[in-house]
């Protein structure tokens, strides 16, 4: 075989490129051979081919260790990339095709049916966040029903389209409380019919690890933070670290200083705290002026926004389960 011969069988199959061989029988027998490309092969031969149990070694640095027929991956065997990612699973016509499982580096996993080296049908997807996913899936993404679990242990059940949630379904809080309903491109539309809903009017809240709502306030333009939202503080509370950053950054002044006033802790205490107006406050899509604030005692105090915040953002409904505000 002529090298201008070889080198047009390369363009084409580059386990087909038998160069020389190295050591041993690479005709009919066991041996290691080197193709054109300098990637090796060691183990039976048959023809001189590539024939039944071999290893690989890749120029890149990446190694396989399988079945070959007539130089091909095909079978059972490892793969594992340059970048320390491997596939251990069915092969046919070097391509990742049956029962197999693909680790990245980074700890993402699949585990499932590959088709022509894509992620097919029923699988399990552990991705590098903690969160897995289990239920059919097309090219590597949820796609009909599974149930994903988050590594905080909230759990959805239902039905995906392209890696969305789509269709009915029911999200179960880890901490209490379920959510069932309708999904419309990954986000919740309560019910079958609904697909749109007017986002200016909705304010996202968060429980956080104290199991309370907060949601994120601007203050003057200057100053951003998570704050309690509290029907039962009269008015906005800001400890005093929060009340010096809007200070040094120019959003205070005398003018906005009002008569100091006397309030009640939760411990039935009374103190008497510095109150100042803030100009103005952005809460999701709802712009409010002229909110009248208490600054808390001591650093260890919360940040609330309280009632003087709550009233002027007009009706609200609140949904305990979405964790979404509504105003109306």
């Amino acid at each position: 075989m002529n090298y201008i011969f070889i080198l047009a069988l390369s363009l084409f199959h580059p386990l087909l490129t038998f160069s020389q061989c190295i050591s041993g029988d690479c005709q009919n027998g066991f041996g290691k051979g080197i193709l054109t490309d300098k990637t090796q092969i060691e183990g039976t031969w048959k023809a001189g081919k590539a024939n039944g149990k071999c290893k690989i070694f890749y120029p890149s640095g990446a190694t396989y260790d399988g079945e070959l027929v007539e130089g091909n991956l095909h079978g059972q065997g490892k793969y594992v990339y340059k970048d320390g990612a491997s596939y251990v699973g069915q092969w046919a016509t070097n391509m990742k095709n049956g029962k197999g499982k693909y680790t990245s580096s980074n700890g993402y996993t699949e585990d499932g049916t590959y088709q022509n080296d894509k992620l097919i049908g029923q699988a399990t997807i552990r991705y590098s966040n903690g969160d897995t996913y289990t239920g059919q899936v097309t090219d590597s993404k949820p796609d009909g029903k599974g149930i994903y679990l988050s590594a905080g242990g909230d759990k959805f059940a239902g039905t995906y389209k392209e890696g969305k949630k789509n269709g009915d379904g029911i999200l179960i809080y880890r901490k209490g409380g379920s959510l069932k309903g309708t999904w419309l491109n990954g986000e919740y539309v309560s019910g079958a019919g609904i697909v749109n809903r007017d986002k200016s009017k909705i304010i996202e809240a968060k429980i956080s690890k104290n199991q309370v709502y907060e949601v994120t306030v601007h203050i003057n333009g200057a100053y951003k933070m998570d704050m309690i939202f509290d029907t039962g503080a009269s008015e906005v509370f800001l400890t005093p670290d929060v009340v010096l950053a809007l200070i040094r950054a120019k959003t205070i002044s005398n003018s906005d200083l009002l008569d100091g006033q006397d309030f009640v802790d939760a411990n039935g205490k009374v103190n008497r705290s510095v109150r100042f107006n803030i100009r103005e406050m952005v809460i999701g899509n709802r712009t409010i002026r002229d909110v009248a604030c208490a600054v808390a005692t001591n650093l260890d105090g919360l940040n609330l926004l309280g009632l003087s915040a709550i009233k002027k953002l007009g009706i609200l409904t609140m949904d305990f389960e979405s964790g979404e505000i509504t105003v109306k």
